[in-house]
């Protein structure tokens, strides 16, 4: 685990996955520093690829939220969110269900219902109605009143400690988005003869960006002034490498950074 001052240092590598919030933005603002560091790879020729548990699809990242924060979506050469992937797989969701109309209990921050109905999914409150549960995306802390007596021991701060508690008690459960390979296979998948050893993923969230890429056999730059900004303020160096080492006994990042910057 090393600390690393500039993405200079990473010219070895020819594809960069780069996580959205925490690392060149925080969904208010883009970070100056990290956007003249992805011009800067996008000069030197290198591939840069969004890799997002956003559940918003790719085209709306690119034409809304990267707009928004006045990114330029043509820095890069593909944008891979989990709620494309879902979107993707929709048909054969349905397949598995065999039947033609499925009822669904929707839990996001963004409307998906018109999306649903076009594929003859209806979104019901009627959690006893339901074919599947579709959760994308959760405000921190929110009480979902009526999955509560189905729940009620789960304590829901993220879509992914919901999901885990529903497997865990013997639901089946369908993942999309990091710490699992089929997202970073998915950023891949178009190119042909890479080397993993090339390949190199920046993230704020060591337990999806950076575990995720450990698994997937590819380096990992772990940002701290993201997810994890409050747990290494006035640490030093040594002080982060003890910590991140103590807390995440089984996941290694190969370089750390407060900030992406060149």
């Amino acid at each position: 685990m090393k600390y690393l001052q500039s993405v200079k240092k990473l010219k070895k590598y020819d594809f960069f996955l780069i996580d959205q919030w925490g690392v060149i933005h925080n969904g208010e603002k883009k970070f100056k520093e990290a956007y003249k560091a992805l011009l800067f790879l996008k000069k030197l020729g290198k591939k840069i690829i969004i890799i997002s548990n956003s559940s918003e699809n790719s085209s709306h990242t690119s034409n809304v939220t990267l707009k928004r924060l006045k990114i330029d979506n043509k820095i890069f050469d593909k944008i891979i969110t989990s709620g494309e992937i879902f979107e993707n797989e929709i048909e054969l969701i349905k397949k598995n269900f065999k039947k033609k109309y499925l009822k669904c209990f929707c839990i996001s921050e963004l409307d998906k219902k018109k999306f649903l109905k076009k594929k003859n999914i209806l979104v019901t409150q009627n959690i006893n109605q339901i074919d599947f549960i579709l959760a994308s995306s959760i405000k921190p802390n929110s009480s979902l009143t009526i999955l509560k007596k189905k729940l009620d021991k789960c304590k829901i701060k993220q879509i992914g400690v919901l999901a885990t508690y529903y497997k865990k008690i013997g639901g089946n459960v369908k993942f999309y988005g990091k710490p699992y390979s089929r997202i970073y296979k998915e950023c891949l998948i178009s190119y042909k003869g890479i080397i993993k050893k090339k390949i190199i993923m920046i993230g704020d969230s060591i337990e999806n960006d950076i575990l995720g890429a450990q698994r997937f056999n590819i380096d990992t730059l772990f940002i701290l002034n993201g997810n994890h900004k409050n747990e290494f303020i006035e640490l030093n160096n040594n002080e982060i490498k003890k910590k991140i080492s103590k807390t995440w006994k089984k996941i290694h990042p190969t370089y750390f950074s407060p900030i992406l910057k060149i």
